[in-house]
């Protein structure tokens, strides 16, 4: 154990013990009879006139042998409710992060990260579900967002009632200038009902309008909707989007396709 550290300490708890503020706890804590000071257990008072007011949170302090130079530990109990506190307890503040005069550019990180989404909503009289599915490049420094990309993005909103089994046949990626084909092939009988669709091309950030004038609908000819799309001469990426409508609701199809050389 420093000496340096347990002399700051003791220092420190005289003038706590002798000023304080009111509604605050701050003290060692005591081992088979020994105070030791390099670990003290805290109570902070919610403060007035916020959702706070009434609360009492409860810290834990653990300092480090070359404390006054390096900062305690500060932990809340596990699961606590307050932001910036990390699942684990320990509180999301800079100035209690050990070295963090030493960060360098080594701090900064690229993961890959799976979304998936599920929702359901009613838009009138019908039921329509959603299935959502990206992938996403997410730039941290300092174990904090800077940047994020969507890589690959695929989503499918259909009517919950009577909805249609489609099979998609698509590329994820593709050469620039490709001529490539996407196919939404219904595999489920209609009992002769009759279906129209029609495919675009969007461009980037474009938000999606379900209409006839958009899609420009036409009647399928065939057993679902089929298509040959050329790739842009460009690397980079493109999102095609299609929709299939029926007696009883719609099939809808978005995909962002990369395009590479």
């Amino acid at each position: 154990m420093s000496n340096l550290a347990t002399t700051r300490l003791a220092q420190e708890r005289k003038n706590w013990r002798r000023d304080h503020p009111y509604g605050f706890v701050a003290k060692p804590e005591t081992r088979n009879g020994t105070v030791d000071l390099m670990q003290w257990k805290c109570v902070v008072p919610g403060k007035a006139n916020t959702p706070w007011e009434g609360g009492e949170f409860p810290i834990t302090m653990t300092f480090p042998k070359e404390y006054p130079v390096t900062p305690p530990r500060v932990m809340l109990p596990r699961g606590f409710f307050p932001p910036n506190v990390y699942p684990t307890g320990l509180i999301c503040l800079s100035i209690l992060t050990p070295n963090r005069s030493k960060m360098t550019k080594n701090d900064q990180k690229n993961s890959i990260l799976d979304v998936k989404i599920k929702s359901t909503r009613t838009i009138g009289d019908q039921v329509y579900n959603l299935n959502t599915k990206q992938t996403v490049e997410i730039e941290t420094y300092k174990n904090k967002i800077k940047n994020y990309k969507v890589i690959d993005e695929e989503s499918i909103l259909s009517s919950q009632e009577s909805p249609l089994i489609v099979k998609i046949i698509s590329p994820d990626k593709v050469l620039t200038g490709e001529r490539y084909e996407i196919n939404l092939i219904i595999e489920n009988p209609l009992d002769n009902s009759l279906t129209a669709g029609g495919m675009i091309i969007l461009k980037n950030n474009e938000k999606i309008n379900l209409s006839n004038d958009l899609f420009s609908i036409i009647p399928n000819q065939s057993g679902g909707l089929f298509k040959y799309i050329q790739a842009p001469l460009e690397p980079g990426s493109q999102i095609i989007s299609a929709i299939i409508t029926h007696p009883k609701g719609i099939y809808s199809f978005t995909k962002k396709i990369k395009v590479g050389s």
